[in-house]
């Protein structure tokens, strides 16, 4: 949502205000006619047995790493006009540049979901999960060492094409046993990271700086991908 917010603000200031509702309006209906033709409605499963607890911790821990990869790509636009102005940006030009930026890597993190999916059935989720986490982790550290707009915006659109595969990933090895409940839940990780993704960010650097915050973002990665990795049985 953030990135949505920060997209209609860079299309209203290239096209003018009408323009960001024009859009939505076409995108969203491409999606509509999109699921129409292509979505199937799934059968009415039989009722699970309850899962055991090893399971439940398990998801637990992938509603975690699921929680903290929607950090990974909304804590970004609360802090942004902060970064441009260390970058020497303001008013227009910074709103430009934010714009870019955020549309950027939000391509990528669409790319990054579809070929990182599709690797997946031939070298496994986990092994997936663990290279996109990791990746993402050392790219949230490498921002500190941009110099410029286009250094930053070259690492976050490799680092959003890493971590945006998270999700869905995460929905693929639980989606095979269970039901609409567990996805649901899984699915919540998201609208709470949409939440504390910028609440996080703004905490942080209210208090202290960009190092400290990237720093905490990539700790937070690789001790939930751990802490996943270390409940899971091969699958």
């Amino acid at each position: 949502r953030q990135m949505c917010i920060r997209d209609r603000a860079y299309i209203a200031s290239l096209f003018g205000y009408q323009a960001p509702f024009i859009f939505a309006f076409i995108i969203v209906s491409i999606f509509i006619v999109f699921c129409h033709r292509n979505v199937s409605d799934i059968p009415k499963q039989e009722k699970k047995v309850r899962p055991d607890a090893p399971y439940k911790r398990r998801l637990l821990l992938g509603w975690g790493l699921s929680l903290i990869a929607t950090i990974h790509l909304t804590f970004l636009p609360s802090i942004l006009p902060a970064i441009l102005k260390g970058f020497q940006l303001v008013e227009e030009v910074a709103l430009r540049s934010a714009g870019t930026i955020i549309m950027s890597y939000t391509v990528t993190a669409i790319l990054g979901n579809y070929l990182l999916s599709r690797l997946s059935s031939k070298i496994g989720l986990k092994k997936i999960i663990t290279l996109s986490c990791l990746s993402a982790a050392f790219f949230q550290v490498l921002l500190i060492v941009s110099k410029g707009v286009l250094s930053f915006m070259v690492i976050r659109v490799i680092q959003t094409g890493f971590i945006a595969a998270v999700f869905p990933l995460m929905l693929s090895i639980f989606a095979r046993d269970v039901g609409g409940g567990t996805i649901g839940f899984l699915n919540s990780a998201r609208f709470f990271g949409n939440a504390v993704g910028p609440l996080m960010a703004t905490s942080v650097l209210a208090y202290s700086n960009l190092l400290t915050l990237y720093i905490s973002i990539a700790a937070l990665t690789l001790g939930s991908l751990w802490a996943f990795l270390h409940s899971t049985k091969e699958i």
